[in-house]
């Protein structure tokens, strides 16, 4: 939000109900540590910027019309909405993207109906991140009100096949993997797995690698090193750390990191097998 606000030269203001002070000396920057929009008084936005919120909410829809109420009569700022894309999970059979805290996934179809039953207008719809995410540009439509949802709905996805076999395709590909770093390690390999969010998390509970099998995780984030991933116990670690216990195998759970973790261990004269999951 810190460099929205800088490159727009814009005044912002975030709510988080668990904020904590990070960004108190950032100009023109301020949070409420509050639900949205907890005062009003002062409401006018030009932009309303939602980003990987409503895979967390249990009711989107209902989460949505909140957002669209909010909106003074006569006021059309622009909405903006990311998300994860579920089809890319599909198209990738990426089980570690499927975790708790993410109670809703969507599709361009599915997110397209919620805006539209609404009252909102989608400008503009797209994958975004190496098609993982979806990227949603919405504007009011000015002659429906926010009780008055239209019935206008997104066309159906042709996919609902691919989606009743998912889990079979999850399975394979688990299997996949697992028997693949079970082999490494029964060959004498030292393995790691680079990324110490939710999808390394979900990675490692999933095919329950404990650290005996994957030794530690590599995050750059100072906050987890000296951490431990919950549920198999491995030791997050800086990348650092590989120089005096360095991997044989390192698996990378994000695509779009490849290059910058290349460049890192090459800076450090590592130079492991990558595994780009």
């Amino acid at each position: 939000m810190n460099l929205i606000v800088e490159i727009a030269g814009a005044i912002g203001r975030g709510f988080d109900p668990s904020y904590v002070n990070e960004f108190d000396n950032v100009e023109a920057l301020s949070f409420v540590k509050d639900f949205f929009p907890s005062d009003q008084t002062w409401w006018s936005p030009d932009q309303i910027v939602c980003r990987h919120v409503l895979e967390h909410i249990a009711c989107p829809f209902d989460f949505v019309s909140m957002i669209r109420r909010s909106i003074p009569q006569g006021q059309a700022p622009y909405l903006y909405f990311e998300v994860p894309s579920f089809d890319w999970i599909c198209d990738n059979l990426a089980f570690w993207d499927i975790f708790y805290e993410h109670c809703n996934y969507f599709t361009m179809q599915s997110i397209s109906s919620l805006m539209v039953a609404q009252g909102f207008i989608v400008e503009r719809i797209a994958p975004v991140f190496s098609e993982q995410y979806l990227s949603v540009d919405v504007r009011i439509l000015d002659d429906v009100a926010p009780e008055s949802p239209l019935l206008l709905q997104a066309e159906p996805s042709n996919r609902v096949a691919e989606y009743a076999d998912l889990a079979r395709g999850f399975s394979r590909r688990m299997n996949e993997l697992d028997n693949r770093i079970r082999k490494a390690v029964g060959e004498g390999k030292k393995i790691a797995v680079w990324g110490a969010a939710a999808k390394g998390s979900t990675f490692l509970n999933q095919l329950k690698l404990a650290p005996d099998i994957v030794s530690r995780v590599i995050d750059i984030n100072p906050r987890k090193q000296g951490n431990f991933i919950a549920g198999m116990g491995q030791l997050i670690c800086a990348p650092e750390s590989l120089q005096s216990n360095p991997a044989d195998i390192i698996y990378v759970m994000n695509p779009n990191y490849e290059r910058e973790i290349r460049q890192q261990l090459a800076q450090l004269s590592l130079f492991p097998e990558l595994v780009v999951i």
